[in-house]
């Protein structure tokens, strides 16, 4: 007998799947190649991460692929489900960094929520895949927006841990902080922490600021998504000199000028 669970469910979409096809002209083994790499990195089960003071076993996920969309299964106990959550968390901003920095530079949008869902080889459905849809079409730009339950059940008492983890837009959604995610979670051992954090917001600069060029000409609508990651590599790299002011000259170099934010 088919039943709910309650889950964790992430829904990820490609941005500009239908100008890659109509405008772009991509072949369909260049479609191929994209839908298989974005599945090949959604597709991660097993991941261990530490979430403050709480350790987590392995998690062990569910992924259905359709089409330019996935939808990720995550299941918890209540007692792990911050830690649950955080590995998540970490897991997508991994998904979201080196699907934009790979060959496709492929931008992604998305939900991620907590509720009843169902998901079989066949089927895939429940309020919790509703909420995830509804929150996908809410984040507009390439991020991943974070149910506010989700953010209400973070532990006050841990939320310095979370910091590096979420963001908040100016609209107010709070979104998968994932270029900062990245760096916090890659930077060992803390001798390379200057080296590596250069290297990963060089990728990024070099990838935003080709996505900008690539939707630069296209409706004012999706040229705003390129502006939108523009400004987002700026931020974190702007934040990255307050936290270490000695790193100002070479991390003034990864900023994306302001001419081409116009």
């Amino acid at each position: 007998m088919s039943d709910y669970k309650d889950v964790l469910v992430t829904y990820l979409d490609i941005l500009g799947f239908r100008q890659l096809i109509e405008k772009y002209h991509r072949t369909p083994d260049e479609i191929l190649d994209l839908l298989k790499l974005m599945k090949e990195k959604a597709d991660v089960r097993g991941i261990s991460i530490s979430i403050g003071n709480v350790s987590s076993q392995k998690v062990f996920t569910a992924t259905h692929a359709f089409s330019d969309l996935v939808i990720r299964q995550v299941e918890f106990e209540e007692d792990n489900f911050l830690s649950r959550l955080g590995a998540e968390m970490t897991l997508l901003a991994r998904i979201q960094f080196e699907l934009l920095t790979t060959r496709q530079c492929t931008l992604i949008r998305g939900g991620i929520s907590r509720g009843n869902f169902h998901l079989s080889n066949e089927f895939v459905f429940g309020p919790a895949m509703v909420r995830s849809y509804e929150l996908e079409g809410l984040a507009v730009f390439p991020r991943i927006i974070i149910d506010r339950d989700l953010i209400q059940r973070m532990s006050p008492e841990n939320r310095d841990v979370w910091d590096y983890l979420i963001g908040c837009g100016d609209d107010g959604l709070f979104f998968i902080d994932y270029l900062n995610t990245v760096m916090k979670r890659s930077l060992r051992p803390p001798n390379e922490a200057f080296k590596r954090k250069e290297e990963f917001l060089f990728a990024h600069k070099e990838a935003a600021e080709k996505k900008l060029e690539e939707l630069s000409k296209e409706k004012e609508g999706i040229r705003q998504k390129g502006l939108w990651l523009a400004r987002y590599h700026n931020r974190v790299v702007e934040q990255a000199i307050r936290n270490d002011e000695k790193m100002i000259d070479v991390f003034s170099q990864l900023l994306i000028t302001k001419e081409k934010l116009i």
